[in-house]
C-alpha cells in the first residue's frame, strides 16, 4: 500500500489511497499514464511542448509529486517534472495515488502527493498469455504481447508492445499540428522464484524507446520543429527472508534515463535547442516488518516496521553545463 509501505486492504488503510484497478484502465481507453490521469479528480495534467505531461496534485506543481513505479523512485525529471506519457497503458496492472504530504515515507519531494504505478509482476497461478491489437484508419495503431509462465518454484511474465501516433492538424491553414506523432517499443520481464519456504527473490527488468515529433508556431511567425527521444532501462532484484513473526526484503536496482530533446527553429538557427539529459540512478534498501506477540494484545493488527534506504543519482545535462551527483 502506497500511504503506508506495508500491506493493508483498501478499506483498512489509515492513509486515503486513490486506485485505479484494472478495469478502470481498460475502461479508460487511455494509451499510457498522462492520459490515464487526466480523467482523475484532484489530479491536473499538463501537456508542454516537446516535453511531454507532467502532474500536479491539490495545486502542487509537479516537482512536490513523487513518481514511483512499484514502489521504486523514478528519474528523468526536465525542469522538475516527470513526463507520465513515457510509461505506457499495456502493462500496468493498477494505479496508487495519495494526495497531499508523504514526506515522512519519502522524502521531500513528495509533499504534494505520490502516484505509483504498478506493474504486472509475474505470472499469477496458470501460465497463458494475451495478444492485443488495436488501430484507426488515422495510423494510430498499438500491439502488445504477454506470456505468463509458472515452473515448479519460478513465475514469471514477459512482455513486448510497439505504439504508433499520428499527428492531427485541425487547422490546415496554420503550421503548427495540434498532436504529437511518434512510435514507442518496450518490453519487460519481471517474476519470482520460491527459494524455499522462507526465501524468495522477485527480479525485473524493462526497456523502453519512444521517439516523437510535432510542429510548433511561435511569435512573429516563428516555425518549429520539435524532436524527442527517450530510451530509459530498469533492472532490479528483490529478496525476501521469512522467520516465524517478521519478514525482511531487500531492493536493490539501477536505472537508467535517458533524453535527447531538439527544437529547431526552421529557416533560422537563432532559437534552436540541443540538450541531452542523461540520469541515472543506482538504489539499495531494506525493511524490516515484525508482528511480535506483545503487539497481539492490543486492539486491531499492528506491525512494526523499519527501514533504510541508500541511492546514488548522477545527472549529466547539456542544460546545466556540467555533471552533477548526489546522494540520498
Amino acid at each position: 500500500m502506497t500511504g503506508t509501505r506495508t500491506p493493508y486492504s483498501l478499506a483498512d488503510a489509515p492513509v486515503e489511497v486513490q486506485l485505479i484497478g484494472p478495469e478502470d484502465i481498460e475502461a479508460s481507453g487511455a494509451r499510457d499514464v498522462a492520459e490515464l490521469l487526466e480523467r482523475e479528480g484532484g489530479v491536473y495534467a499538463s501537456r508542454e511542448s516537446g516535453r511531454g505531461t507532467s502532474i500536479q496534485i491539490q495545486g502542487l506543481s509537479s516537482e512536490h509529486v513523487l513518481v514511483l513505479v512499484n514502489g521504486r523512485r523514478m528519474i528523468g525529471r526536465i525542469n522538475g517534472a516527470i513526463d507520465l506519457s513515457r510509461f505506457h497503458i499495456a502493462d500496468i496492472e493498477r494505479v496508487e495515488i495519495v494526495k497531499g504530504p508523504s514526506s515522512a515515507l519519502y522524502g521531500g519531494d513528495a509533499l504534494g502527493g505520490v502516484v505509483n504505478i504498478i506493474t504486472r509482476r509475474g505470472a499469477d497461478g496458470e501460465p497463458g498469455g494475451v495478444v492485443t491489437l488495436r488501430g484507426d484508419s488515422e495510423g494510430n495503431g498499438d500491439a502488445f504481447a504477454r506470456a505468463d509462465l509458472v515452473a515448479d518454484s519460478v513465475s514469471a511474465s514477459v512482455s513486448a508492445g510497439y505504439s504508433r501516433l499520428a499527428g492531427f492538424d485541425l487547422d490546415d491553414s496554420t503550421f503548427a499540428e495540434d498532436g504529437v506523432s511518434g512510435e514507442s517499443s518496450f518490453g519487460s520481464l519481471s517474476g519470482r522464484w520460491q527459494a524455499s519456504e522462507g526465501f524468495d527473490l522477485g527480479f525485473d527488468a524493462s526497456y523502453s524507446l519512444d521517439d516523437t515529433e510535432r510542429r510548433d508556431g511561435g511569435t512573429g511567425g516563428k516555425q518549429y520543429a520539435t524532436y524527442k527521444q527517450i530510451e530509459e532501462v530498469r533492472v532490479g532484484v528483490q529478496p525476501r527472508i521469512h522467520f516465524d513473526d517478521s519478514s525482511l526484503t531487500l531492493d536493490m536496482y539501477y536505472n537508467r534515463y535517458a533524453d535527447q530533446f531538439l527544437q529547431d527553429q526552421l529557416g533560422s538557427t537563432e532559437n534552436t535547442i540541443d540538450e541531452e539529459t542523461v540520469n541515472e540512478l543506482l538504489f539499495g534498501g531494506g525493511q524490516w516488518d515484525v508482528s511480535p506477540g506483545w503487539l497481539n494484545t492490543l486492539p486491531g493488527q499492528h506491525t512494526l516496521s523499519l527501514g533504510a534506504e541508500f541511492q546514488l543519482e548522477r545527472l549529466d545535462a547539456d542544460r546545466l553545463g556540467q555533471s552533477a551527483e548526489r546522494d540520498r
